[in-house]
């Protein structure tokens, strides 16, 4: 009867060592929640100041077309003479505002300013009835600009 007990003792072990299930709950699922886009909301309302700047460069041509021979205080330039030369500089400035926003509306005051120093010469030749050379000179003045 020894072997009975061993039997039914290693079958007490083995069903008390069994894990606890239960039938009636289901298995937990973990799912995440919806992701929600932010809605866009744009505000342009506000001060706001700002700087600019720049370079130019280019070419300044001119062509004599006058009948008589000369071109103002020019009298030894001829018709059909040409000359020109090559320009260049500096431009920047500057904005400061405020805006105000009113549903799909925007309004605003601004001041915005502005300069340039861009500049280039060229020298001619002395001409049958002059003793001296010319200078042609194109220049873009500092300029303030408002708005």
């Amino acid at each position: 009867m020894n072997l009975d007990r061993s039997f039914f003792g290693a079958l007490a072990f083995v069903a008390f060592a069994a894990p606890a299930l239960a039938a009636d709950l289901p298995a937990r699922t973990y799912t995440k929640a919806p992701m929600v886009a932010p809605v866009a909301v744009y505000d342009w309302t506000g001060f706001y100041i700002g700087a600019h700047g720049g370079g130019a460069w280019g070419n300044s041509n001119w062509l004599n077309t006058a009948s008589n021979g000369n071109l103002g205080f020019y009298p030894d330039l001829l018709p059909g003479d040409r000359n020109g030369h090559r320009i260049s500089g500096a431009l920047g400035g500057g904005q400061v505002g405020y805006n105000f926003q009113s549903g799909a509306f925007v309004f605003g005051v601004e001041l915005s300013g502005s300069a340039a120093d861009v500049k280039g010469s060229s020298i001619s030749q002395p001409g049958p009835f002059s003793l001296q050379d010319d200078v042609f000179t194109t220049k873009i003045s500092p300029l303030f600009l408002a708005s």
